[in-house]
Formats: C-alpha cells, sequence, structure tokens
C-alpha cells in the first residue's frame, strides 16, 4: 500500500475532513506533511506544482496503485458534491472535482433569423472554486458521515453499496450539462438507493417509496404519519388488484382534487427516463431536469440516505414493511367524489 495524494481542483477546505477512507486535507497542510523530514530537491516537482497550479486541497488515501487512489477520491468528491446541493441549496453553487471531470467555458454563437444575425454568449457550467467554511457543518452531518463511511469499506453492507451508487450518480447530474442525461442519472440514483430488482412495476414502487420520503415534507406534514394516508402511499404495486388501481390513478386522479403532486412527478421523470434508456427519447430540457435535481436534494436526499443507514442488511424491504404498517386510507372517493 502507498500514499496518494490527487489534487481537487477547486475546492477549499480549513481543516480536515475524513470522507470514509480518503482525508481531504488543505493543500498547504497537505505539502507540509510531504515536505516533513525530506530533503527540498527530492519534492521539488511536487512543491512547483502546488505553486504553480494552486490546487486549493488534496485527497490523501492509502491504495494499492494509482487508479485505486483515483477512484476513492473521486467517490469522496461525489459525496461532497451532493453534500454541498443538500446543505447549500440557497447559494450560489460553484464547482469542483477532480481533473477532467468538472468545467466551464463560454460558448460564443450566432443566430440567423431570416435576413437578421445575431451573435452571443452563453456559459456553460458553473465556475470552479467553492469553499466550504463551516469545519463543523461535515462532521455534524450523520447521514453523510454515514455514507463515507462506504468508501474503502472492505465488507460494505447493501445499504453501503446502495448509498454509494446513488450518491455517484446524483453527482454525475449535478455536473451534467444536457437535461436528457441530467434526468436519466437522478432517476438513475433514486433507483439504487430504493428498488429492489424485480420484473415489472417499477415505475409504481419506486412513486410510492419517494411518496412515502417527500410526500408533506417541505409543509413538515408526512403523508400517512402527520396526516392521513393517501391511496397513492397504501396501494402496493406488487398485488394486480391494487396495482390496477394505481393505474387509474395514473391517469383519472392526474388533476384535482385527486392529483398526488409528488406520485405524479415521480411517475413522470420515471417515464422520461425508460423512454430514453430505451432509445425513444424524449429529449429532457436542461431547466425541467434542474427542477427535479432540486427536489431531490432539497428534499429527498438526506432522509433517504438516513433510512439506509438505519437499515443496513435489506433497506428496500424494509421499507416496503413499513408502508405496509402505514394507517389504512380514509374513503376517499366518499370525500372527494370518484376520480374521473
Amino acid at each position: 500500500m502507498s500514499s496518494f495524494f490527487i489534487p481537487i481542483e477547486g475546492l477549499t477546505i480549513l481543516t480536515d475532513w475524513e470522507v470514509g477512507a480518503v482525508t481531504v486535507r488543505p493543500a498547504a497542510e497537505a505539502l507540509e506533511y510531504v515536505l516533513h523530514g525530506r530533503p527540498a530537491a527530492t519534492v521539488e516537482w511536487f512543491d512547483s506544482f502546488a505553486t504553480e497550479q494552486t490546487p486549493t486541497a488534496f485527497g490523501m488515501v492509502e491504495a494499492n496503485d494509482l487508479d485505486s487512489a483515483i477512484d476513492l477520491v473521486a467517490q469522496a468528491v461525489d459525496l461532497l458534491r451532493v453534500f454541498q446541493h443538500v446543505r447549500y441549496f440557497t447559494s450560489p453553487l460553484t464547482q469542483f472535482g477532480l481533473a477532467g471531470d468538472v468545467g466551464s467555458g463560454v460558448m460564443r454563437y450566432v443566430c440567423i433569423e431570416g435576413e437578421r444575425l445575431g451573435q452571443g454568449l452563453s456559459r456553460r457550467g458553473n465556475a470552479l472554486g467553492w469553499t466550504f467554511d463551516d469545519s463543523d457543518a461535515w462532521a455534524s452531518s450523520p447521514a453523510f458521515q454515514w455514507a463515507a463511511s462506504a468508501i474503502g469499506a472492505s465488507n460494505p453492507s447493501e445499504s453501503q453499496r446502495r448509498a454509494l451508487v446513488g450518491v455517484q450518480l446524483l453527482s454525475q447530474a449535478v455536473v451534467e450539462q444536457r437535461g436528457t442525461f441530467k434526468m436519466v442519472e437522478l432517476v438513475g440514483a433514486l433507483e439504487a438507493w430504493l428498488l429492489p430488482r424485480r420484473p415489472g412495476g417499477q415505475t409504481f414502487r419506486l412513486a410510492r417509496a419517494i411518496a412515502f420520503f417527500g410526500c408533506g415534507r417541505h409543509q413538515g406534514s408526512l403523508c400517512g404519519r402527520s396526516r392521513e394516508t393517501c391511496p397513492y402511499l397504501e396501494l402496493n404495486p406488487d398485488a394486480k388488484r391494487q396495482r390496477e388501481e394505481l393505474k387509474q390513478l395514473q391517469t383519472k386522479g392526474a388533476r384535482l382534487p385527486w392529483r398526488c403532486s409528488e406520485w405524479h412527478r415521480v411517475v413522470g421523470w420515471y417515464d422520461d427516463r425508460s423512454d430514453v434508456v430505451h432509445g425513444a427519447g424524449p429529449v429532457i430540457p436542461y431547466k425541467d431536469a434542474s427542477n427535479a435535481l432540486y427536489w431531490v436534494c432539497r428534499y429527498l436526499t438526506e432522509p433517504i440516505l438516513q433510512w439506509l443507514a438505519e437499515h443496513p442488511e435489506d433497506p428496500v424491504a424494509a421499507l416496503e414493511d413499513e408502508m405496509a404498517l402505514l394507517p389504512p386510507s380514509p374513503d376517499w372517493t366518499a370525500r372527494l367524489g370518484s376520480p374521473r
């Protein structure tokens, strides 16, 4: 095993952050560590790089080879990027990452409409450079600390594996500049976290799971707990009759007062994702995918990671059991009339 120091472009931290097997260290302290007890001439190249290229942080990790080291540090960067978007969503978010993983630039373009010619500039990608200036923010985030424990783990639990795959997909959704693939990666993260591997019914399974975590969260009133259970959450897509009822709700319940925005939103996301990965389209506008990403980061990511942390062996089965124990829903047809 060797110690590797992998530069993280655009990231500034004030103290060491332990991210699983990776220590993210300020560049000056990393340089001091490398130089300690060694003649300056032996690390002249590293010293020159750290001075001229000005990386602001390094990922320090023990690994068998460079590829393994890069992979571990990339996983740590993915988790920190998701942490940034979950915890600092009210700030203009700039970016950081390993060389080649992130970038931004100004695109010059010309637009011709009839006899008129226009020219313009459009920036793609957020600017490089982000500072985590609260030294306690990372240490006081139990769900993210738990997810970090999967990085470099020799025998990760099912929950840890699911967490890490989902985080990496969500991190890619954050930096993706095309709306279609941003949505595919975003939905892929939710699948990795919450879906069993079963044939058929995956759309409704994912929508139900997301409704459990998200429906009413932004109002502090979770469906089936703080208020009465709705049919979207009560109906189990693994039961044939109940799955047929969900199909009715998908079409007839899409209008008020029957519409559950959380459930229908996820059904739409999953349908778009499935169309794309099976070659049927559609082209998803960047704005629509960005709005979906905001919702997932703002309201869903941390509660889902916390659930995974609390159910290490089989989090999906535990979730299905928990949904089955929710109070039965009232007679919504009597209250709202038949959906039509």
